[in-house]
């Protein structure tokens, strides 16, 4: 599934600390997100719903919506 049944993802999960913030700094979410879209736009129509999940976290990411993310593309991956 694209998306883990039993997980919750809030915007509690954001980073909290100055450390948090700068991990997730390094890590490509906006640009994975964006092309998640693309690919529920164009083709993969059956990611639509955890795509628009994981883009309400935009602003503010946390590790547990960059889990999510990788989970999606490792659904794409299994599923060409």
């Amino acid at each position: 599934m694209p998306m883990d049944p039993n997980s919750q993802l809030s915007k509690l999960q954001s980073p909290q600390t100055l450390e948090e913030t700068a991990k997730m700094h390094r890590v490509p979410y906006r640009e994975a997100v964006g092309s998640l879209m693309y690919c529920a736009v164009a083709t993969r129509p059956d990611i639509s719903f955890a795509v628009g999940i994981v883009s309400q976290h935009l602003d503010n990411p946390g590790w547990a919506h960059w889990e999510a993310v990788k989970r999606i593309f490792c659904y794409l991956a299994g599923t060409t």
